[in-house]
């Protein structure tokens, strides 16, 4: 199960993670054992699946590809001035 102690999770999916340095597995396992929950994509998919529909919300705003080409003062995606 996904259950967060609070009523909302922080998962880190830790086989979907690219590190750039040779520290990175070690700062995996500090960051899943300090502040989120380590969980493999098998273990998200298959709780998906198995969720009831009513607990899994489909997003509320419009997916696009190309957000990585505007700025958003929340979102690190670029400079504003780029």
């Amino acid at each position: 199960a996904l259950s967060g102690r609070y009523g909302f999770d922080v998962l880190l999916v830790t086989d979907a993670v690219a590190t750039a340095t040779p520290h990175g597995e070690k700062m995996v396992e500090c960051i899943g054992a300090a502040i989120c929950t380590p969980v493999t994509s098998a273990d998200v998919a298959s709780y998906l699946d198995a969720a009831p529909s009513d607990m899994v919300l489909p997003p509320t705003a419009p997916l696009h590809g190309s957000v990585y080409l505007s700025y958003d003062r929340h979102v690190c995606t670029r400079s504003r001035h780029s």
